[in-house]
């Protein structure tokens, strides 16, 4: 008897915590701080990810956070840029 009630409980154990991990999900996409808007940036000759970076960031921004970020956002394993390339940088609203 005490076995059937614990296999009846079961799925409802699994889907809470499914409902849980869910939320916790969801709650961390919403709460990022990853801006919405981007700016499509083509690389010209001399251009580096920390000089367009000194150009395109907030006064109250750390340079190292925005490079790390424009990293991040274009999928760039390393900080090497090359003329022609198209890089997304953040806006700041």
């Amino acid at each position: 008897m005490r076995r059937k009630k614990r296999l009846q409980l079961l799925p409802m154990i699994i889907l809470m915590i499914a409902a849980m991990s869910l939320t916790v999900f969801l709650t961390s996409r919403v709460t990022s701080e990853e801006p919405e808007n981007f700016q499509l940036i083509v690389v010209e000759q001399g251009d580096t990810l920390w000089s367009i970076a000194r150009e395109h960031r907030s006064p109250d921004e750390d340079i190292r956070n925005l490079v790390h970020n424009i990293r991040r956002i274009n999928n760039l394993q390393s900080a090497v840029i090359y003329p022609g390339d198209k890089i997304l940088i953040p806006c700041t609203i």
